[in-house]
């Protein structure tokens, strides 16, 4: 994970975004955080696994996906589309 971090720094000049897919049903890790913290607004936060949640609090400018239901993925589909 850290040497993707590093890979990424070095090339974030060329990216307009950076797609960071979450596990909804764990806390955010360390790894997460430094993501956030290096990449800042090009990150589109993306939790997954929203199947799995009873209450879901949204938070603004996030995406919530389930993978194996389908369920947020057209909303994203047209976010990446129109950001692109």
């Amino acid at each position: 994970e850290q040497q993707g971090i590093t890979r990424a720094k070095a090339q974030q000049h060329l990216v307009d975004k950076i797609l960071l897919l979450i596990d909804a049903t764990l806390p955010e890790t360390d790894v997460e955080k430094e993501i956030l913290a290096t990449f800042g607004e090009k990150v589109i936060k993306i939790y997954n696994k929203i199947d799995l949640l009873k209450d879901v609090t949204h938070e603004p400018g996030a995406f919530y996906i389930s993978a194996k239901t389908g369920a947020g993925m057209d909303e994203l589909r047209r976010h990446i589309q129109t950001c692109m």
